[in-house]
């Protein structure tokens, strides 16, 4: 894994949730931050205390509640980031 796609990664769950890049905007090292964070964000299924979903149990059943949880988490994203 990049080491700055895991220190996005790994910052989700330390700053729980809030969005910290450190990197300057438009760099690659940015990108890579926030591609990082993005996924411990979709990973997290918006539980920024927990760490990501491990098990199948833990997973949405049906493709409306999958549609339901993308959702929650563009959303997420979108507020975190201040759209």
């Amino acid at each position: 894994m990049e080491s700055t796609f895991k220190a996005g990664y790994e910052s989700y769950f330390y700053n729980k949730g809030k969005y910290q890049n450190p990197y300057n905007r438009g760099t690659d090292e940015y990108n890579s931050f926030e591609r990082g964070w993005t996924q411990a964000l979709k990973r997290s299924a918006e539980k920024p205390n927990k760490p990501p979903i491990t098990s199948v149990d833990d997973k949405p059943k049906s493709s409306s509640e999958k549609e339901a949880t993308t959702k929650l988490n563009a959303e997420a994203y979108a507020n975190r980031k201040g759209y």
